[in-house]
């Protein structure tokens, strides 16, 4: 039986599955706590109508959700991060800009709330400014339609601070993470070698 295998394996090896949990945790918690601190910017944006409708009906505020939800995807993207590369001057791609971009609109809102991290506090506040600007920019560009007779305005509710602390790193995590990884390599390790040593037995069979 295959659960026979595994359990002879387990027992006759969890000297090298204990010492690769130990060397996983150690080193990805050792990494983790090494790393360059980084620091984290927040902005708090509102989408809003202009002129206000007195009366939105549920086809207007559900039109307006998926234009909150549009833009929400839209601060991570090429589409605004590549001019926040030219007008900061920054020296990366779009696309790993885009990495260091975390945006999200609560539920049944018109809020965004946008997340920049960057080695530098005064970069993460400049990025985070630079984002909400250009998305600004992008909705007044925008016209109305016949389904959506307004135009779009967002607002700065909560305007990017330059960060005094570096953001925690959870490097208990990260040891944890590296220490299961170690279990699972020690695991596949000691049932490869159970299965090579018992079927290098004749008359020993090998289940399936």
């Amino acid at each position: 039986m295959l659960t026979a295998l595994y359990i002879r394996a387990i027992r006759g090896n969890w000297p090298l599955i204990v010492a690769l949990a130990i060397c996983g945790g150690f080193g990805l918690g050792l990494l983790a706590h090494g790393k360059d601190p980084v620091y984290a910017s927040e902005a708090r944006l509102l989408v809003t109508f202009e002129p206000a409708p007195d009366r939105p009906s549920s086809l207007t505020s559900r039109l307006m959700q998926r234009r909150v939800k549009t833009y929400t995807g839209l601060l991570a993207a090429p589409r605004l991060t590549r001019p926040v590369i030219e007008t900061l001057g920054l020296d990366t791609t779009p696309a790993r800009l885009g990495e260091r971009v975390e945006a999200s609109s609560p539920l049944n809102t018109h809020e965004i709330r946008v997340t920049v991290t960057d080695s530098s506090p005064a970069g993460a506040a400049a990025i985070a400014t630079a984002l909400a600007a250009e998305l600004g920019e992008l909705a007044q560009s925008e016209k109305p339609t016949a389904d959506l007779p307004f135009s779009t305005r967002i607002t700065v509710a909560d305007t990017p601070t330059t960060p005094g602390k570096p953001v925690p790193v959870r490097w208990p995590l990260h040891a944890l993470a590296g220490a299961l990884a170690g279990i699972a390599i020690g695991l596949g390790l000691a049932v490869l070698r159970g299965r090579k040593k018992d079927s290098a037995q004749p008359g020993v069979p090998v289940g399936r």
